[in-house]
């Protein structure tokens, strides 16, 4: 016959062989699994037009779940956002989107600065000011 000392340390074993690798899994779930913002900062929504006559007729609009550009004459380009990724650069912030559209992934980088009115700027045009229109 046992000691039950010795039951109560092989019931703590069989436990922790158990429940180690359900513990490990999620701790590893969830550092992994940790979704990419998705929620558009507040400052960005909303329409946003550039005064730069090459660009009269375009515009870009930004919600919760799309970033919409205008193309001109009246025809617009939709993708369902994805991400959305910030990241500080001097006195302004770097956004890029990450979108969906028609079923292949892109994205949208500006950088965000906010003086008398809100103001961005194309990553790949940083010399054209689109400003946000009031609504």
């Amino acid at each position: 016959m046992r000691p039950k000392k010795k039951e109560g340390t092989q019931s703590r074993r069989k436990w922790f062989w158990l429940f180690t690798p359900v513990l490990l899994y999620s701790i590893f779930g969830l550092w992994q699994g940790s979704p990419k913002s998705r929620s558009v900062p507040n400052k960005l929504m909303g329409t946003w037009r550039s005064s730069d006559p090459k660009y009269a007729d375009r515009s870009l609009e930004i919600d919760n779940v799309t970033i919409n550009f205008g193309t001109g004459d009246g025809t617009v380009t939709t993708g369902f956002i994805k991400k959305v990724e910030a990241v500080p650069e001097g006195g302004h912030t770097l956004y890029t989107i990450s979108y969906v559209d028609d079923g292949k992934e892109e994205q949208c980088s500006f950088y965000y600065a906010a003086a008398k009115e809100e103001i961005i700027y194309f990553k790949n045009q940083p010399s054209i000011p689109w400003v946000k229109a009031l609504s």
